[in-house]
């Protein structure tokens, strides 16, 4: 499994309201030790920790 954002517990994808619905976009924001703003695909930083599940 590739280390990346998306795949850490650490962060927390945005979103975008559309109708009814929220819809997922590329971006979101790591949460430790510090808020910083990520895309998902962006490289896994040293406090990575894998999701359960993923």
């Amino acid at each position: 499994m590739e280390k990346n954002c998306e795949t850490c517990v650490h962060f927390r994808r945005h979103y975008v309201k559309f109708g009814f619905r929220y819809n997922p976009v590329g971006s979101g924001h790591c949460v430790y030790p510090r808020l910083k703003l990520r895309r998902g695909n962006a490289p896994a930083c040293r406090y990575y920790r894998e999701k359960p599940g993923s």
